[in-house]
């Protein structure tokens, strides 16, 4: 199997598994500094629902063993959030750690007009040779659905349709030529109150979204990121440039 003996063998598991493990931990307390420096100062921000990371499909099997990434999605801290049974989410369930796969059961609510903050950290990438971890943190503005409805209507949204924007984000190409970047998310929105009808989920990405590697990511980083981003929307929310 091996040309390595019995103890180097094992020692190369355990050094292997340990420094993944502390990875994921370095990358979520990455995050949640973030989120408390987002909430120290205004425009402040809180974690919309919990941290994402991506579940195990047949599409991604990896998962099961490997996280990819880790995302937190991020609002203003007057948005609405709530906590009631999805029964609309068609989308595949989480997976737990005992290998039972469940539904999501967090209906999360967003106003058409706001925005969310989306942070990033990619671990890795099997398709790109030579992939570096990065964080990407973007802010997307505008909130909106196809067809339209009224500013300020309240949107469900369930929390695997949030990795869908997270993925949405992967795919997105920014254009600095353009006076508006859209994202379209390709994610089904449903109109909170007695509405069955699905519209479609889009922003506005007003900036470049911000690309760290991870390796130089440090507390200062964090603070100077989230005092950009509050910087950022401030000039957004008032019409001026980003």
């Amino acid at each position: 199997m091996t040309d390595l003996t019995r103890e180097e063998f094992r020692a190369a598991v355990a050094d292997a598994v340990n420094g993944l493990l502390n990875v994921y931990r370095e990358v979520d307390a990455m995050l949640r500094e973030f989120g408390t420096a987002l909430a120290s100062d205004e425009p402040r921000f809180k974690m919309l629902g919990k941290k994402l990371v991506p579940t195990a499909s047949s599409r991604n099997p990896d998962a099961r063993y490997l996280r990819a990434y880790h995302a937190a999605v991020f609002t203003p801290s007057d948005a609405s959030e709530e906590d009631e049974e999805d029964e609309e989410d068609d989308e595949e369930g989480e997976e737990e750690d005992d290998g039972v796969t469940q539904k999501t059961k967090n209906v999360l609510t967003i106003e058409t007009g706001s925005g969310i903050l989306l942070a990033r950290a990619a671990i890795h990438d099997r398709s790109t040779t030579g992939f570096e971890p990065n964080l990407v943190v973007a802010a997307l503005t505008r909130c909106r659905v196809a067809p339209d409805v009224p500013s300020g209507t309240l949107l469900k949204v369930s929390r695997s349709r949030l990795r869908k924007i997270v993925r949405a984000m992967d795919a997105f190409r920014w254009f600095s030529g353009k006076s508006v970047n859209t994202l379209d998310t390709r994610v089904p929105v449903q109109i909170v109150g007695p509405h069955k009808n699905k519209h479609m989920l889009f922003f506005d990405v007003p900036k470049e979204p911000e690309r760290h590697p991870l390796f130089n990511v440090t507390p200062d980083t964090i603070q100077a990121i989230a005092h950009r981003v509050r910087e950022s929307w401030s000039a957004s929310i008032s019409g001026g440039a980003p």
